[in-house]
């Protein structure tokens, strides 16, 4: 299981339950769908809203906005379970975020995007690329997950790039693909960066 957690392509195996859908709500609700056959015990969906089970016996519920500039739609994204983490996509009018639930305790932290968990289970990198439209924060975070506590250790909002896709090449160090602009003004692959941990983090040169 530590295997599947961690694995590069955890994400991307994901996003294809939902090819096909243009619609970003309903590419995350047909994630959720899957999703909550796998986590029943944890996660249930009853009408508008999300009800996640804690491990204090406790339950939060997420519910949804669907009317007005306040618009808040929540989905099931994902749970680490060997950590006691919930991922759910947040929906706003437009654009959205994520947002880490602590399954422990109910303790929330919104963050950029898509979540991977380290190798040592003891770090999230959460990463989303939006350098067109501008709705959602561009640019990757690294959440300290110790001492029963989300932490942001680090965030970096690059102006010129952003990241498709980042992997855990250790604890200390991630990959990143970056996408910028081309000539056409459409995103194209522009190769490749790396973050490792020294003191703090730095990119590698």
């Amino acid at each position: 299981m530590i295997v599947i957690l961690g694995c590069k392509n955890s994400v991307k195996n994901l996003e294809t339950i939902a090819e096909g859908l243009d619609n970003s709500y309903e590419r995350a609700q047909k994630i959720e769908e899957y999703q909550l056959k796998k986590y029943s015990d944890k996660v249930q969906r009853k009408d508008s809203s999300l009800v996640l089970k804690l491990e204090n016996n406790n339950e939060l519920v997420l519910k949804d906005n669907g009317t007005g500039d306040g618009v808040e739609l929540f989905s099931f994204r994902e749970y680490y379970d060997l950590v006691k983490v919930f991922v759910i996509e947040v929906q706003y009018y437009e654009g959205g975020s994520y947002l880490l639930v602590n399954g422990k305790n109910g303790e929330k932290l919104n963050i950029f995007g898509k979540t991977k968990l380290s190798p040592d289970m003891k770090k999230i990198v959460s990463y989303n690329m939006d350098i067109f439209a501008g709705f959602s924060d561009n640019g990757f975070q690294i959440i300290d997950l110790q001492d029963n506590h989300f932490k942001i250790e680090y965030e970096y909002k690059p102006d010129n790039w952003g990241p498709e896709n980042i992997n855990w090449i250790s604890n200390s160090e991630i990959e990143i693909e970056k996408y910028g602009f081309n000539k056409d003004g459409n995103a194209q692959n522009i190769g490749k960066t790396y973050f490792v941990l020294n003191e703090n983090w730095i990119e590698k040169k």
